[in-house]
């Protein structure tokens, strides 16, 4: 419940969900649910701009799926979420270690999900040449896979990509798109 209240941005239902887990976990001993929580701290801190609290949730997340062997991207989607937080707040070798933890994983699986990952954080940090390459990866991985709300990310990165590279007329029909897609979801 706190991993879907962190994509609803219901934040006190997200905290005490994932408080609730973590005491479950440590009284049943289900160390490995320590990732989930974190998980859905995290994304809730990055969802509204608490980039080092998203940052110290995801860290500890990342480390306890690691600690499991969980290495398919698409898990939790740990990754993803601590390369935008890394790179929101300016801390781009972070973000290339992260990014280059989340494409070895999409390379290893296979996965939709994480190949439109990869495109959208590449991009992110990547020159501004190289936009329409990556946002024609991105669409294309995303045909593959029926995921709205990482879609509507997609787009909404990419927005803003194109903004800061004064494409303010490539933007605008991407970003429209992902504020109909989220509020959609709710």
């Amino acid at each position: 419940r706190a991993f879907a209240a962190a994509y609803l941005a219901e934040d006190e239902v997200c905290v005490t969900n994932a408080t609730r887990a973590r005491a479950i976990r440590e009284r049943l001993g289900i160390y490995s649910h320590r990732a989930v929580a974190e998980q859905a701290l995290g994304m809730r801190a990055l969802g509204v701009g608490e980039l080092d609290a998203a940052i110290e949730h995801l860290e500890r997340g990342r480390e306890s799926r690691l600690r499991y062997g969980i290495g398919d991207p698409g898990y939790m989607f740990n990754e993803s979420d601590l390369t935008e937080a890394y790179i929101r707040a300016g801390r781009p070798a972070d973000a290339e270690r992260s990014l280059a933890e989340l494409r070895a994983g999409a390379a290893a699986t296979g996965g939709a999900w994480a190949a439109a990952a990869v495109a959208r954080y590449a991009a992110f940090l990547g020159e501004d040449g190289e936009l329409d390459g990556y946002l024609a990866e991105a669409s294309a991985a995303h045909e593959r896979v029926d995921f709205a709300f990482e879609e509507a990310r997609t787009k909404l990165i990419f927005g803003e990509r194109l903004r800061r590279a004064r494409r303010r007329s490539d933007a605008r029909p991407l970003l429209s798109a992902a504020e109909a897609a989220f509020r959609a979801q709710g």
